[in-house]
């Protein structure tokens, strides 16, 4: 059986397609008050992520269903959600919507704060940016630094009983998302998630410990990747 390994680099295309979740455009709110955002859907469940400091979301299991959720925020802004579900073990793609809170301006969505530049991982995968020739690189990088948003907060959950399990649905999701797109990249994130001690068998059981060290790293990746495309 081939390496765990080639499953993170995520370059090898898959048959299934990813479920449909959609998202408004944007929901309006005033400034201290709950709103709600429903999704259009045929998955399961969803898992929603915040993206932007500032709103505040009542937990999705305290609702009858997942494919709606409650926000807050007690300040004036645009915050941006992200939303992701399955059905029948095939992931989707993520869906946004833009919260706008009181008299927000328009204009762009407020940018996520780089991470420090002096960041190794940072440092590491930039140079492997160079080296990838497509002109859609950073738009891909992007992509890539989103999904591990969603995945660092799926893992912990998860009731996958294998680690391998729990990264083929992430396959599928970056294969619907990316394609074949920045391999080199992809396969540095591998050699990487091995150093940091995710196991390469197939039996490695997706424990406690495994699941935070996974989101730990997911999380890390996406500050990375945040950092070479912002």
């Amino acid at each position: 059986m081939r390496g765990f390994a080639l499953l993170v680099c995520f370059m090898w295309p898959i048959a299934a397609i990813g479920q449909n979740v959609k998202l408004p455009t944007d929901v309006k709110a005033d400034v201290g008050t709950f709103a709600v955002v429903r999704a259009d859907t045929d998955c399961n469940s969803l898992r929603w992520v915040v993206l932007d400091a500032g709103l505040s979301l009542i937990p999705p299991e305290l609702l009858k269903d997942s494919k709606s959720v409650v926000v807050m925020s007690g300040r004036v802004g645009r915050y941006r959600l992200l939303a992701y579900g399955a059905l029948k073990d095939v992931a989707s793609e993520p869906a946004y919507c833009v919260v706008i809170v009181g008299n927000a301006p328009p204009g762009p969505d407020p940018p996520i704060p780089p991470p420090d530049p002096e960041d190794p991982l940072t440092r590491q995968l930039m140079a492997v940016f160079a080296k990838e020739t497509a002109a859609n690189k950073v738009a891909s990088g992007q992509k890539l630094a989103e999904l591990y948003v969603a995945a660092a907060d799926q893992v912990r959950v998860s009731d996958k009983p294998k680690v391998h399990d729990f990264f083929i649905g992430l396959q599928q999701a970056a294969q619907s998302l990316l394609g074949n797109e920045i391999p080199l990249v992809r396969r540095e994130i591998a050699t990487y998630l091995e150093k940091q001690g995710v196991p390469k068998t197939v039996d490695a059981s997706l424990d406690s410990d495994m699941k935070k060290l996974l989101s730990k790293e997911f999380t890390n990746l996406s500050n990375a990747l945040r950092g070479c495309c912002p």
